[in-house]
């Protein structure tokens, strides 16, 4: 025997590599092997029975492992369960570190909370999982959420757990902090429009998290986000609903203000209180300096107006660092495609866009003001030398408001100087297909590979499938959303025939490629073959 076989990691990682163990799962074909190794090879057999229980969905398993005179077939008792029927259990218990349970975890016509009574009153030990370390525990059908605290080990440092609907399922969130006081990682469901008492239990409940790493709650007040901004690791925060009044100012002492945050996620959330936010994220905190915000999305709830969009955008450029904000999202919801006020209210312009080009290092931006952006090719090729590092771009328009004046040639600008960009949400005209001469064939842009043209209007598929499979030879996913389908039925039946035609045009421009690379033309030649 090779001795490695003899080191408990090494046998504990070739059993993870038998399993496949990818996340939070183990495959049917995976839990058999491991199974059938654990009974046949005594050397493997404890790393094997780990990894094989490590992962759980449901408690099921555990309760086949007891004698079978004691269940019926909907899990109620045959007869009273005594200590030693907890003897085989038990050498499994303490191999379970994540459980996940939902309303599928359990089969029709189960009594969940009857059954979580009988394993109270029998557990010979204070825990089901005494070594839980992860707990997903997310139901909205089973009145299964007062029956968590058999499973919170003091261990668990990620939980997912929800939903929270009444005053007594909050009593839960006082036993979690209490039981669970490691807690790095949490997510709370809850109701999008909570009670007061909620919000306040909540508050406490965030206020009594030490060591936490990553927050996801529906709402929070501020006396929460006033400890949060002191949390030392703290390093993700999404928030559904933040209850922020805009005098929300950050502590006296700076170097403690969200020393750690880099993605940040708001939303439904008022133009004051975003602006109050930003402020208290101000660049001036000089722990900043050395880690600072990397992500920011913000859903901006009642849908803000263009002045409004300008506030926000100017005070990012003022308090948000420069260099290392990589994604950027601030959306909000979309008016009317039809709007019955009388005077469209305006888009906004480049003259907003603009106070991002601050931000030159972003990769990921989405801008969906309610009113829309009204570009022309030029700003979209300014916004391409703002930002040469883009890999996904999602810009919303409203042709139906305000009449369309990027064309093709917008594309052209970005398979020049993104060189990275993966996929663009964008509308443009596209009845008007810039001539295709060497000015364009000589670019390519290998990244591309989807494109929701949202609702912008074409008239000739061919010309269009011609033009960008000359730039992007990997775009192959075109995808249209249009707001009025009767008005638009022509335009989804063009882009289809779009889709249709690009791998034909891809081949055929893969060998002219392939000829002109292999024999070589002089540049009058190369600008002919390439029309196709």
């Amino acid at each position: 025997m090779h001795r490695a076989l003899t080191v408990p990691q090494v046998l504990h990682l070739i059993c993870l590599e038998i399993g496949s163990s990818r996340g939070s799962e183990l495959g049917k074909n995976a839990s058999r092997d491991l199974a059938v190794l654990a009974r046949t090879c005594t050397l493997i057999s404890k790393p094997a029975l780990d990894v094989l229980w490590q992962f759980q969905d449901t408690i099921i398993p555990l309760l086949d492992c007891m004698p079978p005179t004691i269940w019926q077939k909907d899990r109620s008792l045959r007869r009273p369960i005594i200590p030693s029927d907890w003897e085989r259990p038990r050498i499994y218990m303490h191999r379970v570190q994540f459980l996940s349970c939902t309303d599928a975890s359990f089969p029709p016509g189960i009594d969940v909370p009857g059954l979580f009574e009988i394993l109270r009153l029998s557990l010979p030990t204070q825990y089901l999982f005494p070594n839980l370390r992860g707990l997903r525990w997310i139901f909205n059908q089973i009145p299964a959420l007062p029956l968590v605290p058999l499973v919170l080990a003091p261990g668990i440092k990620v939980i997912a757990i929800g939903t929270f609907k009444s005053i007594p399922h909050l009593i839960i969130l006082a036993a979690l902090s209490a039981r669970c006081p490691y807690l790095t990682t949490v997510k709370l469901l809850q109701p999008d429009s909570p009670e007061r008492d909620q919000l306040q239990a909540v508050s406490f409940f965030v206020r009594r998290l030490t060591h936490i790493q990553a927050l996801e709650v529906a709402n929070l007040d501020q006396a929460g986000f006033e400890h949060l901004v002191r949390a030392p690791h703290l390093h993700t925060l999404i928030v559904k609903s933040p209850s922020i009044t805009p005098a929300f100012l950050l502590p006296n002492d700076p170097v403690q203000n969200f020393a750690s945050l880099r993605y940040l996620v708001l939303k439904f959330t008022p133009l004051q209180s975003v602006l109050a936010f930003i402020r208290a994220l101000s660049r001036s905190s000089p722990i900043l300096s050395f880690s600072p915000l990397t992500s920011l999305t913000v859903d901006v709830s009642p849908p803000p107006d263009a002045s409004s969009l300008m506030q926000i955008y100017v005070a990012l450029k003022i308090n948000l660092p420069r260099a290392t904000l990589t994604t950027l999202r601030i959306t909000s919801r979309s008016l009317p495609n039809r709007p019955t006020f009388q005077v469209e209210p305006p888009a906004i312009t480049i003259a907003t866009v603009r106070y991002l080009f601050h931000f030159s290092n972003l990769t990921r931006v989405g801008l969906r003001p309610p009113t829309g952006v009204d570009l022309t090719d030029d700003d979209v090729l300014a916004m391409t030398e703002a930002w040469p590092n883009l890999e996904h771009l999602s810009l919303r328009s409203r042709s139906n408001a305000h009449p369309l004046r990027t064309t093709l040639l917008s594309l052209f600008h970005f398979a020049q100087r993104c060189p990275q960009l993966e996929t663009l949400e964008m509308s443009l005209d596209a009845s008007i297909v810039p001539e295709v001469g060497n000015r364009y064939t000589r670019v390519l842009q290998h990244s591309l590979i989807q494109w929701e043209v949202a609702d912008s209007p074409i008239t000739s598929a061919l010309s269009v499938a011609r033009f960008l499979s000359g730039l992007f030879p990997e775009l192959f996913e075109i995808y249209t959303k249009m707001q009025d389908v009767e008005a638009a039925g022509e335009h989804v039946a063009q882009w289809a025939e779009v889709v249709e035609m690009l791998p034909i045009c891809h081949e055929m421009r893969g060998e002219e490629r392939h000829w002109v690379h292999r024999h070589g033309c002089d540049c009058d030649s190369r600008a002919e073959s390439v029309e196709l």
